[in-house]
């Protein structure tokens, strides 16, 4: 990401370049950086959410409580926070249609 980032501050901060370049990459590195984000706060997100079902499961056996329908209801949550991997493959996706724009 730290790579996307410096060269859109490149790209802007350059004048000699020519302007339909600029106006082809800077939007298709936008984007990526925002995919890269996104599927990085999923990811983290479904990883936080996974720790919790696995801390709920165990406390919930330790104290003797019914945990189906919790473990059940964070299960789906952390699958559906998954969507991490639809973001990464669509900044693939973009990555590999512009590698010829460079």
């Amino acid at each position: 990401m730290e790579r996307l980032s410096d060269r859109i501050r490149a790209l802007r901060a350059d004048d000699s370049s020519g302007a339909d370049t600029k106006q082809v990459l800077l939007p298709t590195l936008d984007r990526r950086v925002m995919l890269l984000g996104r599927a990085i706060y999923f990811g983290v997100l479904s990883a936080l959410v996974t720790s919790a079902l696995l801390i709920a499961a165990f406390a919930s056996a330790l104290l003797g409580v019914g945990h189906g329908a919790i473990v059940a209801i964070m299960f789906v949550l952390a699958l559906g926070l998954l969507t991490c991997l639809a973001n990464l493959a669509l900044e693939i996706r973009i990555q590999l249609a512009t590698i010829g724009l460079d």
